[in-house]
C-alpha cells in the first residue's frame, strides 16, 4: 500500500475506533471549539475521511492557526500540504508547500504526536527533501551546460530530471528549450506542450513555442501560440513580449483600445460619503451626451464603493475595484450613449466609439482585463478566464493584433 492509500485506510481505522491515539480529542491547553469552528472541524473530517484533501486544506490550516495545541488538526493539515506538494509543478510554490509541511508536521510531533501516520508523514518529508536536493544539484548542472552553449549535456540532464518527475514544469521547459537553441523546432514543440500539460497556467512555454513555430516558418502558429500564453497569464510582465517580436517579424503592428473613461480619486472614499461622486476634468466633455454618460459611470462606481461591492463580495472585508464593477459602470455609458442616438460608426470622437464597439462585440471585460487593468481587477482574472477565454483570444486577435494589410489595399 502506498503512502496515500495509508492515510485513508489510517482515517478509516480512526473513524471506526480501531486505533487509539491521544490527539483524537483536543489537548487540554485548547479553548473550547466556538460554534464555528464546530462547523469547519465537521466539514474538514468528513473531506478528510473521503480523501478529499484539497477541499479539507483550508479548513484544516483554520484549524491548525485557531487551535495551535491540538496535534490533530497540525497532523491532518501537514498531510493535506504534503498531498497539495505531490501534485504541484517544480517551482517555488512547491519548495515552500514541502516546508510547510514539514513544519506542520514536526510541531505535530513536539505536541506529542506519535502515531503511525506521523511516522510516514515526516519519512516521506525527509525523503523528499533529500530528492529535492538532488535534483537541484542536477538542475544546476544542466543549466551550466546550457549556459556555456553544452545543448546536448544540458538537454540529457533535463531529460534525466523529466524523467525522475513527470510534474517538473522547468525540466520540460528547458528540455524544450535546448532542442530550440539545437534548431530542432519539431521536439521542441513537444516539449513545450509537455510542459503546458503540467502547468497550463504558466506562460512561459507558450511563448517559447510561439518563438519557435515563428523561426521556423509559420507565423499563423506562432501566433496562435502566443495569444494562448497571454491569455494563461498576462500579468508577468513578459506575456506581451512574443507578440512584440511575432509583430515586429510580420511587419504588424499592436494597439490598445483607448476608451479614456475617468478616473476616480484615490481618496474619493477617504473623510466623505462613499456616494458623493467627485467630477473629474475627464468626465467633462464638448458634447453633453458623453459628458452624462460619463458621469453616470462615475456615480456608478460611487455606489459600488459605499454599498454593491459588499453585497456582491461578501467574503471580502475591504473595498477593491472589481471587474463587474468597472464593466457595469462602462455599460452604463454605453447605454446612455445609445439612447441619445450615438453608435460605434457614428459617435462623438475615437474613445467613445471604442467603448461602443467593444460594448457591441460582448468584449467590455476582455478589455478592462487585458487593455486597462488595476490590481484590483486583476484578482478576477483568473475566474473570468477560465469561462471566458475565447472571448480574451477574441479581443486580443480583433482589437490588438494589427495586421499587414494585404497587396492592394
Amino acid at each position: 500500500m502506498d503512502w496515500r492509500g495509508r492515510i485513508v485506510a489510517t482515517a478509516v481505522l480512526l473513524l471506526l475506533g480501531g486505533l487509539a491515539r491521544a490527539t483524537d480529542s483536543p489537548v487540554a491547553a485548547d479553548a473550547p471549539l466556538s460554534a464555528e469552528l464546530q462547523v469547519i472541524e465537521l466539514e474538514a473530517g468528513s473531506q478528510w475521511l473521503h480523501g478529499n484533501h484539497e477541499a479539507a486544506l483550508p479548513l484544516y490550516e483554520r484549524l491548525a492557526r485557531e487551535r495551535p495545541q491540538n496535534a490533530m488538526f497540525a497532523e491532518r493539515y501537514a498531510w493535506c500540504l504534503l498531498v497539495r506538494f505531490e501534485g504541484l509543478p517544480t517551482g517555488p510554490e512547491r519548495t515552500a508547500t514541502l516546508e510547510a509541511a514539514r513544519r506542520e508536521g514536526n510541531r505535530a510531533r513536539s505536541l506529542d504526536d506519535h502515531s503511525d501516520l506521523m511516522d510516514v508523514l515526516l519519512e516521506r518529508v525527509n525523503q523528499t527533501s533529500a530528492a529535492t536536493n538532488t535534483h537541484s544539484a542536477r538542475m544546476a548542472a544542466a543549466e551550466a551546460a546550457f549556459h556555456r552553449g553544452e545543448f546536448d549535456k544540458a538537454l540529457a540532464g533535463y531529460l534525466e530530471i523529466a524523467a525522475s518527475d513527470p510534474h517538473d514544469y522547468e525540466a520540460h521547459l528547458f528540455a524544450g528549450d535546448a532542442y530550440f537553441s539545437k534548431h530542432e523546432w519539431e521536439q521542441a514543440g513537444i516539449w513545450f506542450q509537455k510542459a503546458i500539460d503540467i502547468d497550463p497556467n504558466t506562460e512561459t512555454a507558450y511563448r517559447y513555442w510561439g518563438d519557435a513555430l515563428l523561426r521556423s516558418g509559420h507565423p499563423e502558429e506562432a501566433l496562435a501560440k502566443l495569444i494562448d500564453g497571454i491569455v494563461a497569464d498576462p500579468y508577468t510582465g513578459r506575456s506581451f513580449n512574443g507578440l512584440r517580436l511575432w509583430a515586429n517579424a510580420t511587419g504588424s503592428t499592436l494597439a490598445a483600445p483607448a476608451v479614456h473613461a475617468p478616473a476616480v480619486p484615490d481618496d474619493a472614499n477617504g473623510g466623505r460619503d462613499a456616494r458623493t461622486v467627485t467630477v473629474t476634468p475627464e468626465a467633462m466633455h464638448g458634447d453633453p451626451n458623453v459628458t452624462v454618460a460619463w458621469l453616470a459611470y462615475l456615480s456608478n462606481r460611487a455606489k459600488w464603493r459605499s454599498e454593491t461591492f459588499a453585497k456582491r463580495f461578501p467574503d471580502e472585508k475591504a473595498y477593491r475595484h472589481s471587474l463587474p464593477e468597472e464593466v457595469e459602470s462602462l455599460q452604463m455609458a454605453c447605454a446612455i450613449l445609445a439612447l441619445n442616438g450615438a453608435t460605434a460608426e457614428h459617435a462623438p470622437d475615437a474613445g467613445t466609439a471604442q467603448l461602443l464597439r467593444l460594448g457591441r462585440d460582448g468584449l467590455l471585460e476582455a478589455y478592462v482585463l487585458l487593455g486597462a487593468p488595476d490590481a484590483g481587477v486583476a484578482h478576477d482574472y483568473r475566474a473570468y478566464r477560465d469561462a471566458h477565454a475565447e472571448d480574451l483570444r477574441r479581443y486580443l486577435l480583433t482589437y490588438v493584433v494589427q495586421r499587414v494589410p494585404p497587396p492592394g489595399r
